[in-house]
């Protein structure tokens, strides 16, 4: 039989079994379709998560405790912020935000959501990229005064406000002290586990003072995080290594001891993700490409 004849043969046995011929070419197309849809579903995720990290700022650097090596103590205080901005110790950073946290009970007029109050520096939300919808964000003077006044998410606005009342002027409760709205960011999005539209934020100095009295081991008013913008993308590890120097020196770290904090670049967060992400895809594919395997055994052996 030449390759002529078996065509004929193949178009005739088609066409006397139509419906077999459409469920063959149904489970081979819809395997293939599943393949293609994972892999794409998992870089589709890949590439959103990049784009909302990106959207913090490619020049950000995070500093954090290292609670293994902090001997249960938090290791970074307000004094450690103006060190890093100070030129002649890190060059390659240009500016540094603090921010302290915990969940609280916020309150207006019988209503309350219970969300993320931050004490933050006044210039958090520019180092964050989060920006003002409504009013204005935090002074300096605000810090200096230990003024009580807020920032609010939109999803806090929300639920504080769900009639529509306009919120710059009122004042909220947290811990039953009451706190002058002055600003509501534009509604941000989540990334994980931190999401700016679910919090509310004060001056750094009076969250110190009324919510949170954490201190250092030589006794300072302590941060959680303190937030480094440096110059450019390009000097990232210098400004990272700028970074640890200036706090080892002023922890007072010996020589090849553990540091007592943490700094994490944009860079490391995204490699973090992209790892994760992955591992996710090639998953979903192996799934998939089982899934075709055992499809077309199926319409092998009812071809046979």
């Amino acid at each position: 039989m030449d390759l002529a004849e078996s065509f004929l043969t193949a178009i005739d046995s088609l066409m006397t079994h139509k419906l077999r011929a459409i469920l063959t070419m149904l489970g081979v197309i819809i395997g293939v379709a599943a393949v293609i849809a994972l892999l794409a579903i998992g870089n589709g995720v890949s590439a959103s998560i990049e784009q909302e990290i990106e959207g913090f700022g490619s020049n950000l650097i995070t500093v954090i405790t290292d609670s293994e090596n902090s001997e249960g103590y938090p290791a970074l205080a307000e004094s450690d912020i103006d060190a890093l901005v100070d030129p002649f110790n890190a060059p390659q950073v240009i500016d540094a935000a603090g921010q302290v946290q915990g969940n609280q009970q916020v309150m207006y007029r019988g209503r309350d959501t219970r969300v993320t109050v931050s004490g933050v520096t006044e210039n958090f939300f520019e180092i964050r990229t989060l920006n003002i919808a409504l009013g204005s964000g935090l002074t300096r003077s605000d810090l200096d005064a230990n003024e009580r006044v807020a920032v609010l998410g939109s999803e806090t606005v929300a639920d504080l406000f769900p009639d529509g009342e306009y919120p710059i002027g009122e004042r909220i409760k947290v811990k039953g002290i009451q706190y002058k709205v002055v600003g509501v960011l534009e509604e941000q999005g989540s990334v994980g586990m931190l999401n700016p539209d679910e919090a509310v934020y004060i001056p750094l100095t009076t969250a110190q003072s009324r919510l949170y009295h954490r201190r250092t081991r030589s006794g300072q008013p302590a941060v959680d995080v303190i937030y480094a913008q440096a110059a450019d993308e390009s000097v990232m590890d210098q400004a990272t290594q700028q970074i640890k120097d200036v706090l080892r020196a002023r922890h007072d770290i010996a020589y090849q001891a553990a540091d007592d904090f943490r700094v994490i670049s944009q860079t490391d967060i995204l490699n973090a993700f992209n790892v994760i992400t992955g591992a996710m895809t090639l998953f979903l594919g192996a799934i998939a490409g089982i899934s075709l395997v055992v499809g077309g055994i199926g319409i092998m052996n009812i071809m046979l």
